[in-house]
């Protein structure tokens, strides 16, 4: 009988050794599980940042993925002006560039330790941006209308991105769009990235807001076509 009890009380608590271990091994393996998974960037609460704003879903995208930060730690500045270091830097960030081999400023005014530097010299290298002047970026220069279309033209090319070809009704201001512009802002308003003003003219000296080109890279869905599989960075303050 005490030889039974002792076969009996083995069996059930190597029963339950062996139900603990496989036990162990489920939750170890949730773990490693959950720990591979990717970690998705929190969305950022801006204090001038309203639910209510035309921009707040594009806003929200743009922070969640890394693409643009606030100018402060709770202020994004929507309706502050896009500069020219500022939507190279974007553009950059949001294709997902490997910018760390670059040292060399490629223009006399950039500053390689300022959070455009490396930025500007990947969309130098690639063809996405030219000077003002053969040796001057200008990069906290705001830039107009037309100059984005030229370089989010560059950029579609750069990625192999095509765009619509809707028929459009030309803007009324035609007449006032740079030469070196005009074919961009064609492609640009018929693949539906760009939109006119109110009053159907375009406006092409004008400058940007953070928040309409925040709108551009939301309404294109870029960072999914670009890297899809890519996690965003933590990206400088763009300041």
């Amino acid at each position: 009988m005490r030889a039974f009890l002792r076969t009996s009380y083995f069996s059930i608590c190597k029963g339950c050794y062996i139900m603990k271990k496989k036990l162990i091994g489920v939750l170890l393996a949730a773990v490693l599980l959950i720990s591979a998974l990717p970690v998705q960037a929190q969305s950022t609460e801006y204090t001038d940042v309203s639910p209510s704003e035309w921009f707040y879903e594009a806003v929200n995208y743009v922070s969640t993925n890394s693409v643009m930060t606030g100018v402060a730690d709770k202020t994004f500045a929507p309706r502050d002006n896009l500069t020219r270091g500022m939507a190279v830097t974007i553009l950059s960030r949001t294709y997902g560039a490997d910018t760390s081999a670059f040292k060399d400023a490629p223009f006399t005014d950039v500053d390689m330790k300022r959070y455009y530097g490396v930025h500007v010299a990947w969309a130098k290298q690639n063809g996405i941006i030219h000077g003002m002047t053969d040796t001057e970026f200008d990069p906290d220069e705001y830039m107009s209308r037309e100059q984005i279309c030229v370089m989010l033209s560059n950029f579609f090319d750069f990625c192999g991105l095509s765009t619509r070809n809707t028929e459009v009704e030309r803007f009324a201001d035609e007449d006032k769009i740079g030469k070196w512009a005009k074919e961009a802002v064609l492609r640009m308003q018929r693949g539906g990235i760009v939109n006119g003003r109110d009053d159907n003219t375009f406006d092409p000296k004008g400058e940007t807001t953070r928040a309409e080109f925040a709108q551009i890279v939301y309404n294109t869905n870029l960072i999914k076509l670009l890297r899809p599989h890519q996690e965003a960075d933590a990206g400088e303050k763009i300041s």
